[in-house]
């Protein structure tokens, strides 16, 4: 009996640790939560380079807004004056896939520029990939993935700039990064 007890204590203990490893696939539209920082995922306003700024969950819409900018879930909506930012915090090290998929939402008229999507490194000074989205149709949609290698505690930047104009930049944007 006492072995019994030992081993599924031993199973159990394992059990834990693997949840507990940081290991798997996180995804911003799967992920997304009210508490800023949940798995790992923190949603910022600004300029990433220069001081972003947290911004505020509205429990009435559901959403995270800026006085400018709005992301729900995977609807982003960025301004002319702010970029819409999305960073992940690595729960731990080692060699990660990177996936993303920028579409328009909106349609887009002959004044309106598109968005640019970057993905930004080593504390948002190194620009990974970017991808600019612009018109209507195939056009209007974007994807790629990389791979990179993470240390604990690393960030990872995904920015969404509107360019000149925001009117028609409601943005459907999807990033996964996987262990």
């Amino acid at each position: 009996m006492k072995r019994l007890t030992a081993i599924i204590a031993a199973l159990v203990t394992s059990a834990c640790c693997f949840a507990c490893s940081g290991g798997g696939r996180y995804d911003n539209v799967a992920d997304f939560a009210p508490t800023q920082g949940y798995r790992g995922w923190t949603y910022m306003f600004g300029d990433a380079a220069f001081q972003p700024t947290l911004m505020t969950y509205n429990e009435y819409k559901g959403c995270y807004n800026s006085s400018l900018t709005t992301v729900c879930g995977n609807e982003w909506k960025p301004h002319q004056n702010e970029d819409v930012i999305l960073t992940f915090e690595a729960p731990k090290g080692g060699k990660a896939a990177v996936k993303f998929s920028v579409g328009l939402i909106g349609i887009q008229t002959e004044a309106d520029d598109g968005v640019l999507f970057s993905v930004l490194g080593d504390g948002a000074k190194e620009t990974l990939t970017e991808v600019s989205v612009s018109g209507n149709g195939k056009e209007s949609a974007a994807s790629g993935e990389l791979t990179v290698e993470l240390k604990k505690g690393e960030r990872l930047y995904f920015v969404l700039n509107a360019g000149y104009g925001s009117e028609n930049d409601l943005t459907d944007v999807r990033v996964s990064v996987e262990y």
